[in-house]
């Protein structure tokens, strides 16, 4: 049975929905600075205010599969004058899922449905909605340490930034305008780590935003107004960073007269593809067990026993394994971002190939590199002579979105098997390697 799949806009924040709610949001956001106070969110969901010709309008919305919170959005409708004429957009603070249903398109969905909202509170007003923005970290400027606490506590960045560059969300040509967050609290420092991520809705946008729009949006988005340095000044303490940071900001975007370019958020990267060495053996594994961290040895030894399987020869006789070769997928620095390999049976060996151990690192999917490891596997396979080409994957979260991949390569869906000591089915794949 499918599940049932509702949202609800939520305006009087209350009882056990909103308070699992709260809980998932926290645990996507646990950082304090990084989230909306409790407190703060119970009084602005639902409310919408108007102050110096700008009218700003709150929304708390709830996905529910089969009448249970499994996640929402917190976003803002923005309306003021821009250029001249009366426009709206959108402010997308947070979308936030339970972890065990993320991969399962919710998180689009919830985009979808904060989109048509957005619209319909644009068309009661009268105006039109330009588009939506949101702030992202910028891979490239942030630090390690950053980057790596928020791999660790929220979402890897290189996944949020694919996510909502899927949605069709673009950046401002950043060689010509860095965005910069102002100071929020006392304590805190102006964030220059982020990037103004915008989805153009109006169709007359084409994708190009003028530097005179952009400035009058930022005065409206920061709500102090952008010639007042917003939050330079909070509770009387004046930071000179904040100051100097956003008058930065301001400086570019005076000097650029013609239009700003929408910029990708994800480009993808070089990618090299070389055979596993002992050079690479370690950052292998690592990457491998940190995506298939619900099997317990086999990756790690196919790999070394690729290189070297005369220590792994019971193992290899007992999994029927005569042969097997690893390749990585390396960036332009080096690192070790994907894996695919090729194997085979002794029941099958002179018609198939297997493929091996497939991933790429969660910071570098939606680049295409996955597609290009395939591609490499499957060209390789070919110039063995056999007929066919097979893998096993399974229904766990982690091999679900390369389902899709083999698919579009050309790989069917041929059989279920049972297999002792495996936690459900092994699904198998296979493609012709021959045309005749």
């Amino acid at each position: 049975m499918q599940p049932k799949i509702t949202f609800k806009r939520i305006t009087s924040p209350k009882g056990k929905d909103f308070e699992r709610l709260w809980k998932i949001y926290c645990e996507c956001f646990p950082i304090r600075d990084e989230r909306e106070v409790k407190r703060n969110l119970k009084e602005a969901s639902g409310c919408s205010f108007q102050e110096n010709g700008k009218y700003v309008e709150c929304f708390l919305l709830s996905v529910n599969v089969n009448g249970r919170p499994v996640g929402g959005a917190i976003f803002d409708y923005v309306e003021g004058e821009i250029c001249g004429r009366k426009a709206g957009f959108g402010i997308d603070w947070y979308i936030f899922l339970d972890k065990r249903y993320r991969e399962h398109g919710l998180g689009k969905m919830l985009h979808e449905r904060m989109i048509e909202s957005l619209q319909k509170v644009s068309m009661e007003r009268g105006s039109n909605l330009d588009l939506t923005i949101c702030e992202m970290n910028d891979l490239m400027r942030m630090n390690p340490q950053d980057r790596e606490k928020d791999r660790k506590v929220i979402i890897d960045p290189g996944e949020r930034m694919a996510f909502f560059s899927s949605l069709g969300y673009h950046e401002i040509d950043p060689s010509r305008f860095r965005y910069v967050q102002p100071q929020l609290t006392k304590d805190r420092h102006p964030c220059r780590e982020l990037t103004l991520a915008i989805k153009p809705i109006e169709k007359d946008f084409h994708n190009k935003v003028t530097s005179e729009y952009l400035k009058q949006l930022l005065r409206l988005y920061t709500w102090a107004g952008f010639d007042g340095i917003p939050g330079s000044n909070i509770n009387g303490h004046r930071n000179p960073d904040t100051d100097r940071a956003y008058k930065e900001m301001k400086s570019q975007l005076e000097r650029v007269r013609s239009p700003l370019g929408l910029k990708p958020l994800v480009r993808g990267p070089k990618v090299y593809i070389e055979p596993l060495s002992r050079r690479t053996l370690k950052p292998a594994v690592r990457l491998l067990n940190s995506i298939f961290h619900y099997e317990k040895e086999i990756p790690e030894v196919c790999l070394r026993a690729s290189l070297n399987p005369k220590p792994y020869r019971n193992k290899l006789v007992q999994w029927d394994i005569p042969e097997l070769r690893y390749w990585v997928a390396l960036s332009k620095r080096g690192k070790v971002i994907g894996i695919i390999g090729l194997y085979s049976y002794n029941k099958d060996r002179k018609e198939a190939d297997w493929l091996g151990w497939f991933c790429v690192s969660t910071e570098y999917r939606k680049h295409g590199i996955g597609a290009k490891l395939l591609d490499f596997a499957i060209y390789n396979a070919k110039l063995s002579g056999k007929r066919y080409l097979r893998l096993y994957t399974s229904m766990h979260p982690n091999e679900l979105e390369s389902h899709r991949l083999y698919e579009k390569k050309g790989f069917v869906k041929v059989r279920e098997e049972d297999t002792p000591g495996w936690k459900g089915k092994k699904i198998v794949y296979e493609m012709g390697l021959k045309s005749d």
